[in-house]
């Protein structure tokens, strides 16, 4: 029920631009030379933060990540995971011991929570790009978990696949906002910003981008 509730709370209106806009890429193909697209969000619905995750899992939120300085705490040890920063077993006993007071699997319960399911027509989208000149790549924060799990689920793996190029913020060791990891891509694709299209569904990362 809950989950449900999830996936109905909105369609991605950013899905319906992208299927137009790649539409008219062909009158202007050398444009724009790289389309990036952030995954959660864009490519796959997900929670909004960690109270939906814990729920999703069958969890109560520990009262230690609802107050104040658990959930900083909380935050932190993802940022660092999500940069590459700490492995899977330190983020696990972040979770496990120093935070929550859970128990590895429902660690892993509750990071799995996290992906719902992609928005509906964005393989279609990624084919249609990749069908122009223009090369495609994810750019997203996310961690080595997430990741594993993409790969292996048939819901995401596939059209993970249909991308060219993947930019992780544990590949890189640094995160949306942060300039260095879009001074990252334009480096490793050899290519001016301007040449760039970025898809994020947080206004930050947008505007860090330009």
């Amino acid at each position: 029920m809950e989950r449900d509730r999830l996936r109905r709370r909105r369609k991605s209106d950013m899905i319906w631009f992208l299927q137009a806009w790649t539409m008219t890429m062909s009158d202007d193909p050398l444009a724009v030379q790289l389309v990036c697209f952030d995954i959660g969000g864009v490519l796959i619905r997900i929670v909004d933060d960690w109270h939906d995750a814990f729920r999703l899992a069958g969890l109560n939120l520990p009262q230690a990540v609802g107050n104040g300085d658990g959930e900083a705490r909380f935050r932190a040890a993802a940022q660092a995971y999500e940069t590459g920063r700490i492995d899977d077993a330190a983020f696990l006993a972040a979770m496990t011991e120093r935070l929550t007071g859970l128990n590895t699997d429902q660690a892993r319960a509750i990071m799995s929570a996290w992906l719902i399911e992609p928005f509906d027509g964005v393989a279609q989208v990624i084919e249609r790009v990749n069908a122009t000149a223009a090369v495609t790549a994810c750019l997203s924060n996310t961690n080595l978990l997430h990741w594993r799990q993409m790969e292996a689920d048939e819901r995401y793996g596939p059209m993970l696949r249909k991308l060219d190029q993947h930019f992780t913020s544990f590949d890189m060791g640094t995160r949306k906002p942060e300039p260095a990891i879009y001074e990252q891509v334009e480096a490793l694709m050899g290519l001016p910003g301007q040449r760039i299209l970025f898809f994020d569904d947080l206004e930050a990362n947008v505007n860090a981008a330009r």
